[in-house]
Order: C-alpha cells, then sequence, then structure tokens
C-alpha cells in the first residue's frame, strides 16, 4: 500500500482482557462473645467467631444496602459448649466484570525510525464493581457495601496514553 494509506490505515493493534468472576465465598463472624466457653477474651485479645445459620445468608436480588439476610444468623449465648454452625464461605460476595484494552499505532518515520502512539483503557465500559459487604452479624452495617473494587484492573476507568519513540 502508498505511504498515504500506510499511515492511515497501517500499523494498528488492539489487545484485551476480558475478566469475569463470580463473588468470593465470605464466612460471617462476630467478635465479643463466646459460644465454646474457652476464654475467647484473653489479655485484651478478642477473637472472631462464626454465628449459628438459621436460613441461607444469600439473598436473590442484593443491594449495596443489603448485600446479605440479617435474620439467617442468630448469636449463640455464651459458655454453651460449642461453636456457630455457619459454614465457612457460606456468604458469596459480588462479582466481578470487567474489559479493559490497549490500542495502538506504529509508524515509520525515516529508515529504522519509528513513533508508536499507544493508548490503554483499565475497565473500558467504567463498570462499577462493588467491594466487599461488612459480614459482622452483630453490626448494624451487616450486609452493608462502602467501597469498590480496586484490584484485577476492577476500579473505576483509567485511561493512559504514551508516546515512544524508536530509532
Amino acid at each position: 500500500m502508498g505511504r498515504g494509506l500506510d499511515m492511515l490505515a497501517g500499523g494498528w493493534d488492539m489487545s484485551g482482557i476480558l475478566l469475569f468472576q463470580s463473588g468470593p465465598f465470605l464466612t460471617p463472624s462476630f467478635s465479643g462473645g463466646d459460644p465454646g466457653g474457652i476464654g475467647a477474651d484473653v489479655r485484651g485479645f478478642t477473637s472472631t467467631t462464626r454465628p449459628d445459620q438459621v436460613a441461607d445468608g444469600n439473598l436473590g436480588n442484593p443491594t449495596v444496602e443489603r448485600y446479605f439476610n440479617p435474620a439467617a444468623f442468630v448469636v449463640p449465648a455464651n459458655n454453651i459448649g460449642r461453636f456457630g454452625n455457619a459454614a465457612v464461605g457460606s456468604l458469596i460476595g459480588p462479582n466481578t466484570k470487567v474489559l479493559s484494552m490497549t490500542v495502538g499505532k506504529s509508524v515509520m518515520i525515516v529508515g529504522t525510525s519509528r513513533l508508536r502512539f499507544e493508548a490503554a483503557f483499565s475497565n473500558l465500559f467504567n463498570v462499577e464493581n462493588l467491594g466487599l459487604p461488612n459480614r459482622n452479624v452483630r453490626s448494624s452495617q451487616f450486609g452493608l457495601i462502602t467501597s469498590t473494587q480496586i484490584v484485577d484492573q476492577a476500579a473505576p476507568r483509567t485511561v493512559q496514553f504514551s508516546l515512544r519513540y524508536t530509532f
């Protein structure tokens, strides 16, 4: 192709990453109690333990304000000789959806000299990926999400431009 057409249509490249993840498995917990009667509050250290689970804690249509069902958990009494029966990982957190991509163009200048322009987009469609909900069943904010994800390029959209001259 001619130099003019090559300047316009040639030298383009594109790459992308599509990330879909189901939500992480989370465990409900509480602190400030000792259902096992083992002295959980020793020397100022308070441990966390699991509550009793009486129903499914996952909601069919969770919201940011109410991601889990608080009525599904009961804090057992102290010194009953056992721990709560809520299973490890019985709650499912928010999922992640991200498309990140890079678009670039290289142009031959003179001889072996090249100019490359590149634009990199993280979370191209700016999908809001929710952070982890509060998992403390004693908290009035149990199931409340107060943040968004910041890892795996799941944060709000960012754009980065670069220009490189190679000779």
